[in-house]
């Protein structure tokens, strides 16, 4: 799985059907440099190997370093050439790979391969299914994401609130920090206080918290709008209503920090699939001509509701109506 952390948090239930299904069994991953860390913090992979993200001789090694190694079962998850390269040659007599391309130019059989076919258009998690079916392992994909309710977190922000509004307000709301060909969102300074006055308002406490990416927006409102608390906490009192601002939180804490909430608003990503193991209500933002593939990835996520990406002054609206 040698993607993002959502990729490997939806491919979970799947990876955990397969480890339950043998008893005893142990289960290795291949991770990537942006998911191994994560990997690293479940407790039910007993192995994982991060594949290495440039260096050619480094591949290489890694290659041959799989190739040695002795498995029951190989499951390519990832759908990607570079992961079906890497297994091969491996002895493995049940390999088997998610694959969206109409033709393979390889005699697989050869390899011992079975390919399962990803049309666009089944739920993950029944492809999920398909494959497993596939390799004669007779287990459901079932209880999603149960794992995240006993993993363990440490509470290392202490904040005077709780079952608040989490708006994760990452580089996906701003076209010139993610992609330019998506609709537009780009809220305005004004626009994004004004959102925020209006949530406090209506009687909610609120959490904000960013990824990797300093945004100018935030850097602004760090002035102009928050107090500072400590040195990645900015607060900010409203009719008696708490807002805080958290940057650069780790994954494992933003877990923590949706773990706590009651209502996740967030342009789609890996936190989805966190929040609907607490059963948390999601506020899912993405592109309308792209939501078949949304769909496929939240079929099975609770408590859910979206809107399209739209222009702030205009998004602002709908979700204020969902707390009217």
């Amino acid at each position: 799985r040698t993607d993002g952390i959502g990729d490997l948090l939806i491919s979970c239930p799947a990876i955990l059907a397969i480890k339950n299904y043998f008893p005893g069994s142990s289960l290795a991953l291949v991770s990537s440099e942006k998911n191994h860390l994560y990997a690293k913090e479940l407790n039910f992979f007993d192995n994982v190997y991060m594949y290495p993200k440039k260096n050619i001789l480094q591949k290489i090694k890694f290659f041959f370093f799989i190739l040695k190694k002795k498995f029951d079962y190989i499951f390519v998850l990832d759908g990607k050439d570079r992961s079906l390269i890497s297994i091969l040659l491996n002895s493995c007599k049940n390999k088997f790979v998610i694959y969206s391309k109409d033709k393979i130019k390889l005699p697989y059989k050869i390899f011992n391969i079975f390919f399962i076919k990803n049309d666009g258009k089944k739920s993950i998690n029944d492809l999920f299914q398909e494959m497993l079916d596939t390799s004669k392992i007779y287990t459901k994909v079932s209880s999603y994401y149960n794992f995240l309710k006993d993993k363990k977190y440490k509470d290392i922000y202490k904040l005077p609130i709780n079952n608040y509004l989490h708006i994760h307000f990452d580089e996906k709301w701003f076209n010139n920090t993610y992609i330019k060909t998506l609709t537009e969102i780009n809220p305005t300074e004004e626009d994004f206080a004004s959102f925020l006055n209006e949530l406090a308002l209506r009687k909610n406490d609120i959490l904000i918290t960013t990824g990797i990416l300093k945004l100018d927006l935030l850097e602004k409102m760090k002035k102009s709008f928050f107090t500072k608390k400590t040195s990645n906490i900015y607060y900010k009192e409203i009719s008696n209503y708490k807002i805080f601002f958290i940057e650069n939180s780790t994954f494992h804490d933003l877990e923590f920090l949706v773990k706590n909430s009651k209502t996740l608003i967030a342009c789609h990503g890996s936190l989805h699939q966190s929040a609907s193991a607490f059963e948390i209500k999601i506020l899912d933002i993405f592109e309308k001509n792209q939501e078949i593939w949304y769909r496929r990835h939240t079929k099975h996520i609770k408590n859910y509701n979206f809107f399209y990406r739209k222009p702030f002054s205009l998004l602002k609206g709908e979700l204020l109506s969902f707390f009217s």
